[in-house]
Formats: C-alpha cells, sequence, structure tokens
C-alpha cells in the first residue's frame, strides 16, 4: 500500500496510526543528540506544528542549549480535528 507525503517528505500518518504519548519528547531528546553529534552547544529553533511543540519542550527542558525559539501553528493535542478541512 502506497502511503501519501507529509510536510518535508515525511511519511503521512494516519489518524490509526499510534505514536506514543510522550512522542513530542521523544523528538525533543532526539534533536538534541542531533544536535550533539554535529557538536552545537547552542542553537536557534524555529518550528511549525509538531515541531513548534518539540522546539518548546526543548526551550523548557535545555534552556541553556537554546539561543531563540520561534513557534508557528503550536498545539498541545496530536489529534486537530479543526485542520482536517484544511488539509
Amino acid at each position: 500500500m502506497s502511503r501519501s507525503l507529509g510536510l518535508g517528505r515525511s511519511t503521512h500518518l494516519d489518524e490509526s496510526d499510534d505514536l506514543p504519548t510522550d512522542f513530542h519528547y521523544r523528538a525533543a531528546a532526539e534533536t538534541l543528540s542531533f544536535l550533539d553529534s554535529l557538536g552545537t552547544e547552542r542553537a536557534f529553533l524555529w518550528g511549525h506544528s509538531d515541531g513548534a511543540v518539540i522546539a518548546a519542550i526543548i526551550g523548557f527542558t535545555a534552556p541553556e542549549r537554546v539561543d531563540a525559539l520561534i513557534l508557528e501553528a503550536f498545539h498541545y493535542y496530536r489529534i486537530k480535528p479543526g485542520s482536517r478541512e484544511f488539509f
């Protein structure tokens, strides 16, 4: 079965796809690990939608790693019924 691509050519998730409830926190830890692998101590983070949540988590869990945050279309819940018609 072929799946459509999401933003940034990522695999599109259906509502039936289960993500762990802490997936934003896991992505934040992965992002910090990625920055570590690059030798980047501090960064400007710009996130959209889930990326904004992940950037915000980094901002409040590792503020010493962040120079600035730009948060677009920030949301708290992973299921966004209000966005369905738009997409």
